[in-house]
């Protein structure tokens, strides 16, 4: 992307500082809302009531393009085509919120509001934040795994990418491994946050595989045209850290039901042979 000190890069940085403060102000309200909501599927607050709870929520039982979706040989068309992914994350200041349905990595309240960007065709969306789903909201070929990390990102025209990661049991995640004595803190002190400081993204490899397809939030206001792409390889996570997470949210379940694929398709990526990319 150009070497440090040359004008191509300069600009390009001083393009992303703007992006970064644009996104951060115009599109905080997109991806959360602090209403009540729940996962009880007897509960009035549930999955199968949010679309009622709200007149603005209306989108999470009339949308036609809701996730989390099953991915599975009906729905899936390889297209190298849509390219590896292009990101560049940076350590940046971080706060663990406690919202009650999950714990959230927040990277919007530092003097750089973000934790650097992920390029989709040519559009840059800056990561703002990262939480938890236990077990997983997707499926990969009618698997539920026991965790997920969504990392949400955001452009400045509002428009909203997130990426996706599975969990199974095996080796501690080096990602939850930092977050550890914070977790622990919440669980503690009963606080709705805490400081982590300045925090680096979990990575995401060179050449990756993912997925990728349209669809929504998977929390209410459950917001439709959403990029999701979702890493073909499951990572490992220790089966405490785990239950610190679920620990933390008085060990709920946090994961929509399957939603209606409706005629969507879902594109593999496969990595051609000397390809570029760009990734941190």
């Amino acid at each position: 992307m150009g070497n440090p000190g040359t004008p191509s890069f300069l600009l390009l940085c001083a393009l992303l500082i703007l992006l970064i403060l644009q996104s951060s102000s115009s599109a905080s309200h997109i991806i959360g809302d602090d209403r009540h909501f729940d996962y009880d599927e007897n509960s009035e607050f549930g999955p199968e009531h949010w679309g009622d709870l709200y007149p603005d929520w209306a989108t999470c039982k009339d949308g036609n393009k809701q996730s989390p979706i099953d991915i599975n040989h009906k729905n899936i068309e390889v297209n190298s085509s849509i390219g590896s992914l292009m990101t560049r994350y940076d350590s940046s200041y971080a706060i663990m919120q406690n919202r009650g349905h999950d714990i959230m990595i927040n990277w919007t309240e530092g003097t750089a509001p973000g934790a650097g960007f992920l390029l989709i065709d040519g559009k840059a969306y800056v990561l703002q934040q990262c939480h938890w789903h236990s077990p997983s909201e997707h499926k990969f070929f009618g698997e539920r795994y026991p965790l997920e990390l969504h990392m949400v990102h955001v452009s400045s025209d509002g428009s909203i990418a997130v990426i996706g990661i599975m969990y199974q049991f095996g080796c501690p995640d080096p990602f939850l491994s930092e977050l550890k004595k914070y977790l622990e803190y919440l669980i503690m002190t009963q606080n709705d946050e805490v400081v982590v400081g300045y925090l680096s993204p979990p990575p995401i490899k060179k050449g990756a595989s993912y997925y990728r397809y349209s669809g929504s939030l998977t929390t209410p206001p459950c917001t439709e045209n959403v990029t999701w792409i979702l890493l073909h390889e499951v990572r490992t996570v220790s089966e405490g850290q785990l239950r610190l997470l679920r620990t933390a949210v008085h060990d709920k379940d946090n994961a929509r039901p399957i939603q209606p694929i409706n005629g969507r398709k879902v594109y593999l990526y496969k990595p051609r042979i000397h390809e570029d990319h760009a990734s941190s």
